[in-house]
């Protein structure tokens, strides 16, 4: 079991660089978070605005762009 200081600090870190990389960046960025936190980034999910989300959902203009730019961070 992840200890929650754990959780906390791979989400923030990951959550809070992602959108700021280049898509070359992106991959890279994800090794080293694997590095520091061996077998765990997949057991912590991605934080959700559950009510941002959807407005950006039912935008089809600002959904594209979203997509587009940031593919990866739709992947749930």
């Amino acid at each position: 079991m992840l200890g929650l200081l754990t959780q906390v600090l791979l989400r923030a870190l990951r959550d809070f660089n992602l959108g700021k990389l280049t898509a070359d960046d992106t991959g890279i960025f994800m090794g080293l978070l694997n590095d520091l936190f061996p077998k765990t980034v997949e057991l912590v999910p991605r934080a959700i605005d559950r009510e941002f989300e959807p407005k950006v959902m039912c935008n089809p203009e600002l959904w594209a762009s979203v997509s587009t730019l940031h593919q990866w961070l739709w992947d749930v």
